[in-house]
């Protein structure tokens, strides 16, 4: 059994992280950031006591990127309505 948060609260967490993300972060967001992220939920799970998860930086990062895509997409497509 995996160990760490849900799929579900895995994907809440990475929604979480995008929204938190100004244009600049958004715009030069690598597999290094993605890296250093799983890291930092690393050191929240160490110093909250809870068990550390399997999280892997590859999916954070193209999960990220497909919501950066996708929420400019929607971006574009309601300037286009104007």
């Amino acid at each position: 059994m995996k160990k760490g948060l849900s799929y579900d609260e895995e994907m809440t967490l990475l929604l979480e992280l995008t929204d938190s993300m100004d244009e600049g972060d958004r715009e030069c967001f690598t597999l290094e950031d993605a890296e250093q992220m799983v890291a930092d939920q690393h050191t929240y799970e160490r110093t909250h006591g809870l068990p550390e998860g399997e999280y892997d930086p590859h999916f954070w990062f193209d999960t990220i990127m497909d919501i950066i895509e996708q929420e400019a997409a929607e971006n574009e497509e309601e300037e286009d309505e104007d």
